[in-house]
């Protein structure tokens, strides 16, 4: 049986210090916030190695991650990326630029060497399946080129998300020696499911958000109903990620 599990929960101590306990925890990956004031963090993470990588289960409700220059500096994984199978919930944000919106059944890709920003929103409880790998190894899959930002969609995120599901299922079962070959599993998945990806590969950021804002704006302006709530499920974003875009103008009902 393989023993090094990482297991960490809110649910293990005071409700009064989950805010701090879960900031502590995800703290290597990104700084956590609330994205509702009135709403404490929630949130787990159950891992086990495999060879020089890491793979387990996440949970989460609503929050807002950023990982900035100064996290980068301090946590040493600017060599990783974190791949991440969305069973539940929705992953939105922006990645150096590009910006993404993962639902379940997506696959993201995001280099720890490089800034980004998502807020996680759940009706109740969200959950994925994240994998922690050398940028060596996941690059080496794309033939060299950046995946972050990447969002894969379709068959690429079933084979993916298939394979990482089923080795988060065995290596409970398995001492750490047959569990490190089980990096190897991962290597060739990624390499098939990204290969079907093709030509698709690189992450290409839309028109941006306040262009694409202003458009459905000035299509709807006559319309009793068109408000935050409308466009955030037309553009595909969340209120905080559409606020945060017209910060500089008041906020995004004022511009309406």
């Amino acid at each position: 049986m393989n023993s090094a599990r990482i297991r960490v929960s809110t649910r293990s101590v005071d409700p009064e210090e989950a805010d701090d306990f879960w900031r502590s925890a995800t703290r290597p990956f990104f700084v956590t916030d609330r994205i509702d004031p009135d709403t404490p963090l929630e949130g787990s993470i159950s891992a086990l190695p495999i060879g020089s990588s890491l793979i387990g289960r996440t949970t989460f409700n609503a929050q807002k991650y950023t990982r900035n220059n100064r996290l980068i500096a301090e946590s040493g994984l600017d060599d990783q990326y974190m791949v991440q199978v969305v069973l539940d919930g929705q992953l939105s944000g922006n990645a150096d630029g590009v910006d993404f919106v993962a639902r379940p059944g997506d696959v993201t890709f995001f280099d720890l060497g490089r800034t980004w920003t998502a807020d996680a929103e759940a009706e109740s409880t969200g959950r994925t399946i994240t994998l922690l790998a050398p940028r060596s190894l996941v690059e080496a899959e794309s033939k060299g080129r950046s995946l972050h930002g990447t969002v894969l969609r379709g068959v690429p995120a079933v084979v993916l998300a298939q394979c990482m599901q089923s080795v988060v299922l065995a290596l409970p079962h398995l001492d750490p020696g047959a569990a490190t070959g089980y990096e190897d599993v991962v290597a060739s998945l990624l390499r098939v499911s990204l290969g079907i990806a093709e030509p698709d590969l690189s992450p290409r950021p839309d028109r941006s958000l306040r262009d694409r804002a202003y458009t459905y704006i000035a299509e709807h302006l006559s319309e009793s109903w068109l408000g935050p709530t409308s466009m955030c499920g037309a553009l595909s974003v969340s209120r905080a990620q559409l606020y945060r875009a017209f910060a500089s103008d008041g906020g995004i009902a004022l511009v309406i």
